[in-house]
């Protein structure tokens, strides 16, 4: 038997402090991306941030004075507030040549959900619970609805008691619009029957009905009165009660100060990616990633010089000197690289995008091709990874000046979502979920009527029996 060492070879991945980095920045919105630059400006003073001139209504490059993605025809500077939140939904609709009508006087004429819930916390909870709540209120999903998790999330974050959470969500499912801060559809109707009764007016059959929630869902009026004992006639009255006062998500309902008829789904975004068709005679579209243009992030050449006079120093304090500086520009071109690396992995991907969704670009979301992120990542070449923090929480903005999830581009069920929207709005009595499968199943599309109510509730609509004929 002999003993011998053998020694061998092996090459491993390792993972660079580049790679860490750009991983941070990628997954970063536009807004957060500029407070982590400022942040290591702040705090590396070889680096200088070189702000650009921009458009203060979407926040992309500025040439002139008429902004070449969303119209807008008014300047603002760089520190204005006016560059904070956006509508960029409807501006399709303006008369861009109307002096009198100015996007960013239209936009601005009320505040947004949030700033509405917060002016009516500030004088009902204490400073200290104040950076819970206007966490909870930035939580709050397109309808107005919290997480079912999110108590013992925030508990956690903020290392405090799940009771202390509890008490501040009730306090925020006080304010207008009623029903805020619910952690689900039939908490939002309770909090409002709640309130009704109240005020003397309420009606203890439809709360008793709404506690029965996945009976109220599911069973139809003859079930339903048998089951609660009553007649039929009193669970059709529930129903129309219910259709005239209230509202299973509450953030539809929330309407600016002044305004007579409540908002449009708003949408408060700064857009990450613009997407415009490019000049004639050309064809297609172009992509370009909006803070890429927006500031440029270099070493201070002051400190550059500094470092090259430096070199030639010969004394104990010049050479400490030197090699700190060093550190700092080192540390300089690192985050350089990594930014512009996020950059050129937005680009890459919104180049990939336009030209696999063009139909989607130019007939809307009927036509979109399904793609997974996963798939797309094989096609150019990176980890799946990337994609998904390339993708997460990004906006983009259209060539018809919608801002829209960047993810809507890998969302197959977009389609479907608009043929059942149309359904819907044409429909000349209320369809049930298991009404629109079937229309959807003669149309080509066969999906569940689970999947039905799923992609309903995500639009926003309500079931059959609560929607007016």
């Amino acid at each position: 038997m002999s003993l011998y060492i053998q020694q061998t070879v092996e090459t491993q991945t390792g993972v660079t402090p580049q790679t860490v980095i750009t991983n941070e920045l990628l997954p970063l919105q536009s807004a957060d991306l500029e407070q982590t630059v400022a942040q290591n400006v702040e705090e590396n003073w070889a680096l200088e941030m070189i702000e650009h001139e921009r458009c203060p209504v979407c926040g992309s490059p500025s040439r002139g004075n008429l902004c070449p993605y969303c119209g807008n025809g008014r300047l603002a500077p760089r520190n204005s507030p006016e560059h904070e939140g956006w509508n960029i939904r409807d501006y399709s609709t303006y008369n861009w040549d109307d002096d009198a009508a100015d996007p960013i006087a239209r936009i601005a004429d009320g505040p947004s959900l949030g700033e509405y819930l917060e002016r009516q916390l500030s004088s009902m909870l204490p400073p200290d619970d104040f950076p819970m709540a206007l966490y909870l209120i930035d939580s709050l999903d397109s309808h107005g609805l919290l997480n079912a998790a999110i108590a013992q999330e925030v508990a956690t974050r903020f290392h405090t008691t799940l009771e202390r959470v509890e008490v501040i969500i009730g306090q925020i499912q006080e304010l207008e619009p009623l029903g805020i801060g619910a952690r689900s559809l039939q908490e939002a109707l309770l909090i409002q029957l709640r309130h009704l009764r109240s005020e003397g007016k309420d009606h203890p059959l439809a709360e008793v009905i709404i506690s029965k929630w996945e009976s109220f869902l599911k069973s139809p009026p003859p079930t339903l009165a048998k089951e609660m004992g009553v007649m039929e006639e009193e669970i059709l009255d529930v129903y129309e009660f219910i259709r005239n006062n209230l509202n299973p998500y509450p953030a539809h309902a929330h309407w600016s100060l002044g305004e007579a008829q409540p908002r449009s789904d708003a949408v408060y975004v700064r857009p990450d990616i613009a997407i415009h068709r490019r000049p004639p005679p050309a064809d297609g579209f172009e992509v370009e990633v909006l803070s890429a243009g927006a500031f440029t992030v270099r070493i201070n050449p002051t400190y550059a010089r500094l470092a090259e006079e430096l070199e030639h120093s010969d004394t104990a304090s010049g050479e400490e000197a030197r090699q700190q500086l060093k550190e700092y520009i080192a540390r300089g071109k690192l985050f350089i690289r990594c930014l512009s690396q996020r950059w050129q992995t937005l680009q890459q991907i919104g180049d990939w995008l336009i030209n696999y969704q063009r139909d989607f670009l130019e007939h809307g979301e009927k036509a979109i091709r399904p793609i997974t992120r996963a798939e797309l990542a094989v096609l150019i070449g990176v980890h799946e990874s990337t994609v998904s923090r390339a993708v997460a929480n990004k906006y983009v903005l259209l060539p018809d000046k919608r801002v829209i999830p960047m993810s809507d581009f890998f969302d197959d069920s977009l389609a479907v979502k608009e043929i059942l929207k149309e359904l819907i709005r044409d429909e000349t009595s209320p369809l049930s979920d298991q009404q629109l499968a079937d229309a959807l199943k003669e149309l080509g599309y066969t999906i569940a009527r689970r999947t039905v109510a799923k992609y309903r509730q995500e639009m926003g609509i309500l079931p059959a029996r609560l929607r007016s004929r």
